[in-house]
């Protein structure tokens, strides 16, 4: 696969949420769902997050499967969380953290707003 190869993706727009907690502003903290649409981009989230979604080219581009990154932002960093692969019928079919990691009650919560933000069923 081409390092420069992209694809058009989902049609599902990219999410962005605020917590209201009086901490989390302070922190300037927001939770950001991007999807991945460049194979360098499936490959930094493969290095970052150490697992295999690299390989997930070939499925984007066909469009058997879109790819999303959960993101905490905050006013000092980016922070990776979780790697999402959607379905063509709008399904999340694997959510992995750092090195294969299910995802912790706190990413789920998150993860489950963006569901229903965005249609998506959850396993």
């Amino acid at each position: 696969m081409a390092p420069d190869a992209s694809w058009a993706g989902s049609a599902l727009a990219d999410w962005e949420w605020a917590p209201s907690a009086r901490d989390a502003k302070a922190r300037g903290e927001r939770f950001v769902v991007r999807q991945l649409k460049k194979a360098e981009d499936l490959v930094m989230e493969s290095r970052a997050m150490r697992h295999c979604v690299s390989t997930y080219a070939g499925k984007c581009i066909t469009g058997h499967a879109s790819i999303w990154s959960l993101r905490r932002c905050t006013k000092d960093a980016i922070d990776r969380l979780l790697t999402i692969e959607v379905d063509g019928q709008d399904r999340a079919v694997q959510v992995r953290g750092f090195a294969n990691r299910l995802a912790h009650a706190d990413e789920r919560n998150v993860l489950e707003r963006w569901a229903r933000a965005r249609g998506i069923a959850l396993r």
